[in-house]
């Protein structure tokens, strides 16, 4: 991988990789965190030899943009991670939200 190094000058580094390294999903044009997608997500990451942590974002594209349904993904989320699924390693979620006031 080419990068820059200390004086400014091109430098080759090649490093052994990151065993802590995870995919978060935060949906996309549908959200992202059901069984069938972690498992998707799971074999992909094994057919290109890496590591299945996964971290999944409760908030965003996961929650339509609807922070209160935030908690159908959690009760989703914990469901998988009660069940055995140990790909999930963990989660983020909005806080400090406020319903928009309209006056």
């Amino acid at each position: 991988m080419g990068q820059m190094g200390q004086m400014g000058h091109s430098a080759i580094v090649n490093t052994t990789g990151n065993d802590d390294c995870h995919i978060i999903l935060r949906g996309g044009k549908k959200p992202n965190y059901s069984e069938s997608d972690i498992q998707d997500v799971k074999d992909n990451l094994q057919k290109s030899g890496l590591s299945a942590q996964i971290m999944i974002d409760f908030s965003h594209a996961n929650c339509c943009k609807q922070y209160k349904k935030q908690l159908e993904v959690a009760e989703n989320v914990a469901n998988q991670i009660l069940q055995g699924e140990k790909a999930i390693i963990g989660v983020m979620i909005e806080s400090h939200l406020l319903e928009e006031i309209k006056i």
